[in-house]
């Protein structure tokens, strides 16, 4: 930093470092000033003065003018705009020397600290020369130009060609005649094609101005100078200044000589020093507001602070919070009234003495944390109470978050006995709700327990009912198909015989007829049992919210075509017309028509639809039910029938909701509008004389309605009375492949003819048993086309004497050789003496001494143990409940089987053990 001794300690050390590294010569006074003495020179100007003292630089006129100027240091600030021409004398010729009064041109800023003065150049002006004689090195006085001898303006004109300078002559409308090499080199005109129009490569912007200076000396003749801007060749701007001097002719101006030379890098400088001087007008301006700002901020916080002092000692005079000032050793100083009102101390006693007025159980815990606060300068805050039983809560900390700085403490005290009694009371209520609380949760508990209790054995009685209604049910249906076999073969025999031997009757045709009649109305009874006892099970599955939806993928059309034909025989047997209808929007389901839903389900809906048709047409005069089935990307409407939409004849998208819609149409009775409209309620029938008449329990269209309200469908019945009904339904599914689109495809539906009118001779109506419980029995499995395998070896597991017996009877007429058990104890030692022979286990779940599912955890145990083969084991149970099914699954089961079964189903399940498949239900 350059500098004149310690004086520029004054001055902002940031604008020092500004003002040193301007290029500008810059002098610097702090208050109060002493002019010969500047506080501040920067190193521009100590090389202007070429590192001499400034008092001995300037002459005496310019330290006149200087001490004028400054006014020693007083009166009112000197303005910014303020000019002082002052001069140096010039280093080379010593203090002797002539003197450059106004070669420096100065600007001066005073603030209330410290005063500025820096150079700047010269502005951009006329500068008119005053006229003076021409003189000659020797002090002769020169002719005029226009009177020089031949000899003299030759020299001069050879002078002027290879002069230095730019040098050019005009004639008075300024039409160039002659110019010196430089001149065209400065200019950079094209002398073949610019001479004479020079002018218009003068700046646009100074154009103007040159011809305004023209005009002025043409009224003025007079040497003089002017300041302007080039457009050279190559686009660039050039300042140029050209001093110009009329030539007279007889004393009339002739034209003009000028002189132009090119000052580019000078007025670059002069721009430079022009911005300079601007950012130091910045930044003194910026540190005259800093300074103006911080004063009006002082002002302002002092007076923020008496407020705040008045306010304070308002505060503490009509606070309800007591106020003490504590010192750096804990002693109390002072304290506003409302301290004294709530510690009941005197005001003239010694304030330390409120330790004394502390509840003696409380004195030692608050002089613990009091001392321990002290020593470690953290904020003290404790509750305790007065002798007077009365609480108070007291808080203090450093009144200086600088420890080192803390002069003491501030405190407070609040009167808490009303806060601490509601706490109380609260605590005590809190308690008491606790305790409450505690209470009604363990009778909840308890409520729950005894209902899960309920439930539990709800389901047990659901478990029982199904396994002791179905196991009599299933050993009728077995009975009665072996007995009709027998009777069926019997009388085959005897129609073999010609004639019938005289010691049978000749009416035994007949009577065997009779007998197998009499069969089959034991295996309708049967049925007919069965699904009332289906729909008493369905009913407290509902009721026990024991129904889950399940969808998984499965081709539609198979699944429809096994569950229709589960009622050929019965239908055949009723001469009864049989059919499914395929709807032609089927085809846009894809070729094999595969949809995402509860087959189980869906199936139990149809079956129990499908019932109740055959049911009340086998008496009519036309007998003839229809399965119809549409499918729709849009469902029905909310209000009317459930038939699809017109928007079935667009194409259907992949893995996207669709609607599947279902018509079960019946030729039977019919009935009236108001007896359909209970007909969905539970234990509601169509009139009194339905169940006299055609039987049932009144449960299964009820169930059959919440089905399809669980898959977000609906079912309803259209029927006239005396030409049948109609019943629709529709469920929600998602498609998994699509067909073609054929908008305008007018294709008819498939009628597929499931029987045909009349009955045959050999019609079985108990090879297929319909159910409508929704257990795995009921899933539709298809008649196997290829031989089933005969010869294995089965082990039968059985409780149920009839059951067994059957059993035996029907897998011996199957070809397979069986081996009983009478319980899964049982069953297990069969096993161990007969071992890898056995080729398939038929295991009963519900048995005394070991229960199926134990024996069957057995049996998967020692298979591992002793790394033998997997024996195929198929459970029997008349409990249909899926978490039943899935219990048995998890016991190591491959399949469960529910009675009553069909024997086709049974020996299906059987003969995978010999080809290896997977387990399935």
């Amino acid at each position: 930093m350059s500098s004149c001794g310690d004086e520029s300690a004054g001055l902002p050390e940031a604008l020092l470092e500004y003002l040193d590294s301007s290029f500008l010569p810059t002098l610097a006074w702090t208050h109060p000033i002493n002019p010969l003495n500047p506080s501040f020179t920067n190193n521009a100007l100590r090389m202007l003065l070429d590192n001499r003292k400034f008092a001995l630089c300037l002459p005496e006129d310019a330290t006149n003018d200087l001490c004028s100027f400054l006014g020693h240091g007083g009166g009112d600030r000197v303005p910014w705009d303020d000019i002082l021409d002052l001069g140096f004398i010039e280093p080379s010729r010593g203090t002797g020397g002539s003197i450059n009064s106004a070669s420096i041109r100065w600007r001066a800023s005073r603030m209330p600290q410290y005063t500025i003065l820096v150079a700047e150049p010269v502005q951009p002006a006329f500068i008119r020369w005053p006229s003076k004689e021409r003189k000659g090195h020797k002090g002769q006085v020169l002719p005029p130009l226009h009177q020089l001898t031949p000899d003299d303006l030759k020299n001069v004109a050879a002078f002027a060609t290879e002069a230095p300078v730019g040098i050019f002559a005009t004639n008075m409308a300024s039409e160039l005649y002659w110019a010196n090499e430089e001149w065209w080199r400065v200019t950079g005109l094209d002398r073949e094609v610019e001479a004479r129009n020079w002018m218009t490569r003068v700046h646009p912007q100074d154009l103007p101005r040159l011809q305004q200076f023209r005009a002025f000396i043409e009224a003025n003749p007079q040497n003089s100078e002017i300041e302007f801007r080039w457009k050279t060749s190559d686009k660039v701007e050039a300042w140029c200044i050209s001093k110009v001097s009329v030539i007279s002719k007889n004393g009339e101006p002739v034209g003009f000589l000028s002189a132009i030379s090119n000052i580019s890098k000078q007025k670059t400088a002069e721009l430079a020093g022009l911005r300079e001087r601007e950012a130091m007008r910045v930044v003194l301006r910026r540190q005259e507001e800093e300074i103006r700002l911080e004063s009006a901020h002082s002002a302002e916080r002092e007076q923020a602070i008496q407020e705040q002092t008045r306010e304070f000692a308002l505060m503490s005079k009509f606070s309800s919070v007591g106020l003490v000032k504590i010192d750096l050793k804990g002693h109390f100083h002072w304290a506003n009234a409302a301290w004294f009102g709530i510690t009941k101390l005197p005001e003239d006693e010694d304030l330390d003495q409120w330790i004394k007025l502390v509840h003696p159980d409380d004195v030692k815990d608050v002089l613990v944390k009091w001392e321990h606060c002290l020593d470690t300068f953290t904020p003290f805050n404790t509750q305790f109470r007065w002798v007077n039983e009365d609480s108070a809560l007291m808080q203090a900390q450093p009144n200086n978050p600088d420890h080192k700085k803390a002069t003491g403490w501030i405190g407070s005290l609040t009167d808490v006995t009303a806060q601490s009694k509601a706490e109380q009371a609260i605590l005590a209520v809190s308690q008491e709700r606790e305790v409450l609380a505690h209470k009604a949760a363990q009778d909840a508990e308890a409520r729950r327990q005894v209902a899960v209790e309920e439930k539990r054995q709800q389901e047990l009685l659901v478990d029982t009912t199904s396994h002791e209604l179905r196991n009599p049910i299933s050993a009728i249906l077995g009975n009665a198909q072996l007995t009709r076999s027998s009777m069926r073969a019997l009388r085959d025999k005897f129609c073999q015989l010609d004639p019938i031997p005289p010691v049978f009757p000749t009416s035994i045709l007949d009577d065997l007829m009779e007998d197998i009649e009499a069969l089959e109305s034991i295996a309708d009874c049967a049925m007919a049992q069965e699904r009332i006892a289906n729909d008493i099970l369905g009913l407290a599955q509902i009721s026990l919210r024991r129904y889950n939806i399940t969808p998984v993928s499965f081709e539609l059309l198979a699944s429809l075509r096994s569950t229709i034909r589960m009622f050929k025989n019965e239908c055949k047997s009723k001469a009864i017309e049989l059919n499914l209808e395929l709807g032609c929007s089927l085809d846009r389901l894809g070729p094999h028509a595969r949809v995402l839903a509860d087959p189980t389900r869906l199936t139990q809906v149809l079956i129990n639809l499908l019932s109740n048709a055959i049911r009340f047409t086998a008496r009519s005069t036309v007998r003839k039910v229809t399965l119809a089935v549409e499918v729709s990307a849009a469902p029905p409407a909310r209000e009317g029938s459930i038939v699809p939409p017109e928007e079935t004849e667009y194409q259907i998208q992949g893995q996207k909701p669709i609607y599947l819609f279902f018509s079960v149409i019946d030729t039977g009775p019919g009935m009236s509008e108001e007896a359909s409209a209970g007909l969905f309620k539970k234990f509601m029938q169509a009139s009194p004389l339905t169940h006299v008449e055609m039987g049932g329990s009144g449960l299964g269209l009820w169930i059959a309605r919440n089905l399809c309200e669980l898959q977000l469908g609906r079912v309803e019945v259209k029927s006239t009375l005396g030409k049948g009904s109609t019943f629709r339904c529709f469920i929600t599914a998602k498609s998994v492949d699509t067909g073609p689109a054929s908008p305008h495809d007018k294709r008819q539906s498939t009628i597929e003819a499931i029987t045909g009118v009349g009955r045959p001779a050999d019609s079985n109506p108990m090879s297929t048993l319909p159910s409508s419980s929704g257990s795995p029995s009921a899933t539709p499995v298809a008649t196997p086309s290829k031989p089933q395998p005969k010869g294995l070896k089965l082990l039968c597991c059985e409780d149920n004497q009839v059951n067994r017996t059957i059993l035996k009877k029907q897998l011996s007429n199957a070809g397979h050789e069986v081996i009983l058990a009478c319980d899964g104890q049982e069953g297990l030692d069969a096993l161990a003496v007969h071992g890898p022979s056995i080729d398939c286990i038929l295991m009963d779940i519900e048995m005394p001494v070991k229960d199926g599912l134990t024996a069957t955890r057995d049996i998967r145990e020692m298979e591992r143990l002793t790394l033998s083969q997997r024996v195929r084991i198929v459970g029997l149970t008349g409990n249909a409940r899926k978490a039943q099914v899935e219990d048995a699954l998890k016991a190591g089961m491959d399949t469960v089987v529910t009675k009553p079964y069909r024997v086709e189903h049974l020996l299906a399940e059987i003969a995978k053990a010999r080809e290896g498949e997977a387990s399935t239900i």
